[in-house]
């Protein structure tokens, strides 16, 4: 049976999710990658991220006798969307979810939890805080950002640095329309707008080089957007992973699923005392040792296992991971 990673896209998640877990697994198994159903064999292992077939496309899964792990990251954006690739899930052996709360949207299918491993966490060993305060996120959010700041005086509160794609223009489109609806008359590709915040142009260096320098990071979630609901734990992860101070707006559900409850963003006098950030560097030790590349390989395995008669030899994951770490409370 062949293994098939993909489809292959330009986007953030598919190396994270896909590629990096199948090149870490090619070293004991044959991985092929596709971008369309027209490169996949019949009768093979596929882990499918993102890129839902649409309902009329569907019927070729079955009859190519796919056996479909379907990773949906980020990517479904209201139930419609789900409703209109409703054949292609029921196609799918297992759903493999980020986000926990994503579960009762595919009701009747065999769910499992995953992780995202830690690509982008920095060594703590190397962190030095220079009083900066971290904002990492996709520019379509960012008048959420704005909103929360205004409304809660968080200007003053140190300089605040917000890490986004803000040259996209499919970005700045729906960073304009979020802005008409939240009624805030700004206009959200015009910097001059916003001349009272610190904006800096995501990559993977800038990025690196903000965690390693900032003292705290935080996260806010809207609890009424559909894709702000379902977004996985990842940034706050990777923050406690760098042992990183870090926050979240109180009425997002994000804020205790980590194994302890996160400071809330308002709350200065906890988010920068000693004891949090004991707090934060003792989890964030085992949570570095969880989410290690191997041990979230070892849960790919685990899945292809589950759909599959083939047996997969993780001889090569044994030695590597640390079992009574791996804290997914499934």
């Amino acid at each position: 049976m062949q293994i098939y990673f993909g489809p292959i896209r330009d986007v953030p998640s598919w190396p994270w999710v896909g590629r990096d877990v199948a090149e870490f697994l090619s070293a004991e198994h044959t991985i092929r990658y596709f971008n369309d159903l027209t490169d996949i064999d019949d009768d093979s292992l596929v882990f499918w991220v993102k890129c839902p077939l649409r309902d009329q496309d569907a019927a070729a899964v079955l009859e190519k006798k796919l056996r479909i792990v379907f990773f949906p990251v980020d990517v479904f954006l209201g139930y419609d969307h789900i409703a209109e690739c409703r054949d292609f899930i029921d196609a799918c052996r297992l759903i493999v979810l980020h986000s926990r709360s994503m579960a009762r949207l595919f009701p009747g299918k065999k769910i499992r939890f995953v992780d995202h491993y830690n690509k982008y966490g920095v060594s703590h060993q190397e962190r030095q805080p220079n009083g900066s305060l971290v904002w990492i996120g996709a520019y379509q959010y960012f008048p959420y950002i704005v909103r929360y700041m205004l409304e809660n005086g968080f200007h003053g509160k140190g300089n605040i640095i917000s890490l986004t794609n803000f040259n996209s223009p499919t970005a700045i489109d729906a960073a304009n329309q979020l802005s008409q609806s939240l009624d805030l008359g700004i206009d959200f590709g015009d910097l001059r707008d916003l001349s009272d915040f610190s904006i800096i142009e995501w990559s993977e260096r800038s990025q690196r080089e903000l965690l390693l320098t900032c003292s705290g990071a935080f996260d806010y979630k809207d609890d009424l957007d559909f894709n702000q609901i379902h977004k996985p734990p990842t940034k706050l992860q990777k923050f406690l992973c760098s042992h990183i101070p870090c926050a979240i707006n109180g009425s997002s559900p994000l804020r205790s699923i980590l194994g302890f409850d996160l400071c809330d963003i308002l709350d200065f006098d906890t988010w920068f005392s000693g004891d949090y950030q004991n707090l934060v560097s003792r989890h964030g030790v085992a949570l570095s040792r969880r989410l290690r590349l191997e041990n979230i390989a070892r849960k790919y395995v685990e899945f292809a296992e589950e759909v599959s008669p083939i047996t997969m030899d993780s001889a090569m994951l044994e030695d590597n991971c640390d079992y009574g770490l791996y804290l997914c409370d499934e």
